[in-house]
């Protein structure tokens, strides 16, 4: 599946939803229920971003993009949940994204 992804004056535009309130983190960050789209910059050094527990999210996705061209992002499950059946996915190089839907279950790549 591609989607289109693109920058306004107002937000991010991924496909038909537009995101409006970035979060930048450049360290371990635990994602929160209302955390729509991430920034993540390891230009400090590798971090890990965890999604919020599957299970008790009523947001229908997430996106985290990694800014830098430095270090590793590795984005975790949270605890034995899984994305796309592994614990983790790592965002190795600059401009890589993720964009997470979920089934109350599981997490899973869009």
């Amino acid at each position: 599946m591609r989607v289109r992804v693109s920058s306004t004056s107002t937000g991010t535009k991924i496909g038909p939803l537009m995101l409006t309130d970035p979060t930048p983190v450049v360290a371990a960050y635990s994602m929160r229920f209302d955390d729509e789209l991430v920034l993540a910059d390891a230009t400090a050094g590798a971090f890990t971003v965890t999604l919020p527990d599957v299970t008790l999210d009523a947001r229908p996705f997430y996106v985290i993009k990694k800014v830098d061209a430095v270090a590793t992002v590795t984005v975790d499950g949270n605890g034995s949940q899984t994305i796309d059946g592994a614990l983790t996915v790592d965002l190795a190089s600059q401009w890589d994204s993720l964009l997470l839907v979920h089934d109350n279950a599981a997490w899973y790549k869009a």
